[in-house]
């Protein structure tokens, strides 16, 4: 072992938030709808207040350059930006920009992701990933914030954690509407890889600056639980799905088995700077 680890300069340490997760009073979204049904929550806890990180971000952000952060990934909540299709909510580009600005005044570079998880309720009742429009509602909500907060963010990720949308929704039936249909789940997979092409795009047509712009995919090492041809064709066609599929899409343009059968899509090829990795088991 070394003595000593050193890591090169500009190498960026820092926590994540996921704004649903730790604002409050998210209740333009489907999971704050779905959490107030009931029913769905072992012990009918709601998001509620969450941790208040909404009033509480100066503090938090205090805290963080406390530990010796330099950098910060956070979410712009889609369903405060845009409460109604088509309306923008100001006061919340606002709030955004002040969050942006404390990120800065506390010396920690902003990494900001556009989609995690939470869909407004309107995109969600014209059918959420299901819906064909679903890659340029994306795109026009990208380059709207690209345009009205590029100038103070470096870093874009698009969607936080792609595979896992449609495995959550539609097969494993764990995220809000909770259906099981392979069908549902392979158009969404196929709209969603769509989207990183069209966020990608309209950020860099739109930020003022030249910003790094990329997905966040959670990536598993997947391997046959033995060695039986069974198992090894199951670890193929989930390894094809939960990381081929993305990479390949975003490297070649297409859409991919298990969604597609290899049509290409305008506008996605090299639809990457940087590809932001999520890392939790094997």
């Amino acid at each position: 072992m070394p003595e000593s680890l050193k890591f090169p300069a500009g190498f960026y340490w820092g926590t994540a938030t996921s704004s649903h997760q730790v604002e409050g009073n998210c209740t333009n979204n489907q999971w704050w709808a779905w959490e107030q049904e009931g029913g769905h929550i072992k012990d009918g806890t709601t998001s509620g207040l969450a941790n208040d990180h909404y009033n509480r971000f100066e503090e938090d952000f205090a805290l963080a350059k406390e530990l010796g952060h330099n950098g910060h990934r956070f979410s712009i909540e889609w369903s405060r930006i845009e409460p109604e299709e088509g309306r923008w909510d100001e006061k919340e580009v606002d709030h955004y920009r002040r969050v942006i600005d404390s990120l800065h005044n506390n010396g920690l570079t902003p990494f900001a992701t556009l989609h995690h998880f939470t869909n407004p309720v309107w995109f969600e009742n014209q059918g959420g990933w299901l819906s064909p429009k679903a890659p340029d509602l994306l795109g026009r909500f990208a380059g709207y914030m690209a345009k009205q907060l590029g100038d103070a963010v470096p870093f874009w990720m698009t969607i936080n954690e792609p595979p896992v949308l449609p495995a959550a929704t539609y097969i494993a039936a764990v995220f809000p509407p909770q259906e099981r249909d392979m069908g549902m789940a392979m158009t969404a997979a196929r709209h969603i890889l769509m989207s990183l092409g069209s966020m990608h795009n309209a950020i860099k047509e739109n930020a003022p600056h030249n910003p790094s712009v990329g997905p966040v995919i959670n990536m598993i090492h997947v391997m046959p639980a033995s060695d039986s041809e069974e198992d090894k064709a199951a670890a193929k066609m989930f390894d094809q799905y939960w990381n081929a599929y993305w990479f390949d899409g975003l490297r070649d343009g297409v859409i991919g088995p298990p969604a597609g059968g290899g049509e290409g899509v305008p506008g996605l090829k090299g639809a990457w700077d940087f590809v932001g990795v999520n890392y939790y088991s094997r």
